[in-house]
């Protein structure tokens, strides 16, 4: 078995239907282009912006600044604060997104990310966004990354970059991105992604080569398997039959 080619099988990974079909969402969670937002998709015509310009809870209006923590918390699904773990502080508010996926063994899964600030760098608070496979969390980029100034309505972005993971067993996989703030909604972040994409290794069985004979030989004059059975027979039969002729000269 050899390696052939890769195919996507995550669907509306590109957010090409337009909307959040085949994901869940938390906070402020938007389907960009790029008349709306400024910035371009990295592929087609959509991209999800998420933003922590006061993502409220349930029930608490948008002029607060309340937070959303517990609710961020909730929509992760594990147990424990495992945002915390990644060492930026603690998180006040933010927004995600997620989706359920199934894998096999080898299968890749990649996206496009893009992280925009307001905050400065110099500051006390780091917000950051996060990508999390099931129990794994991982830092995309803080306030402390490399910043470049942004045509968005944030200040500064990384620019776009790529994530990506191979999957070391089959099961099922809870994928989450999001964008969170770190101490208080002072100053706000964001989030863009696009092309998330679970490729598989489309396996190509190896051809066996084509026999070879000595120079000169007629393919053509190779038996057929039931002319080698019938010529075997003929064989057999013959030896048995010199055996009992010498049998009957000895006595």
């Amino acid at each position: 078995m050899s390696v052939g080619s890769l195919y996507a099988v995550l669907p509306n990974g590109g957010f090409e239907t337009g909307d959040f079909s085949n994901w869940e969402k938390l906070g402020r969670t938007f389907i960009e282009t790029t008349d709306t937002y400024g910035i371009n998709p990295q592929e087609g015509k959509y991209q999800v912006r998420l933003d922590t310009v006061y993502p409220r809870p349930n029930g608490v209006s948008n002029s607060g600044q309340t937070g959303n923590f517990a609710e961020v918390l909730d929509f992760i699904g594990v147990e424990g604060d495992p945002l915390l773990s990644l060492g930026n502080g603690e998180v006040f508010e933010g927004s995600a997104i997620k989706t359920t996926l199934t894998a096999v063994a080898g299968d890749i899964l990649s996206f496009d990310w893009n992280f925009l600030s307001n905050a400065n760098s110099q500051g006390f608070f780091n917000d950051f966004a996060f990508v999390a496979i099931s129990d794994n969390f991982e830092e995309l980029a803080d306030t402390f990354s490399v910043l470049v100034p942004s045509e968005s309505v944030f200040i500064s972005e990384t620019g776009f970059k790529s994530f990506s993971y191979q999957f070391p067993s089959a099961g099922s996989y809870t994928l989450r991105i999001g964008v969170v703030d770190v101490g208080d909604g002072a100053e706000d972040s964001g989030l863009l992604v696009d092309r998330v994409s679970l490729f598989r290794i489309n396996p190509v069985r190896q051809q066996l080569p084509p026999p070879s004979f000595p120079p000169g030989s007629d393919y053509n004059s190779i038996p057929e398997p039931n002319s080698i059975a019938s010529l075997l027979a003929l064989a057999v039969g013959g030896a048995v039959w010199r055996l009992w002729h010498q049998l009957c000269k000895h006595d």
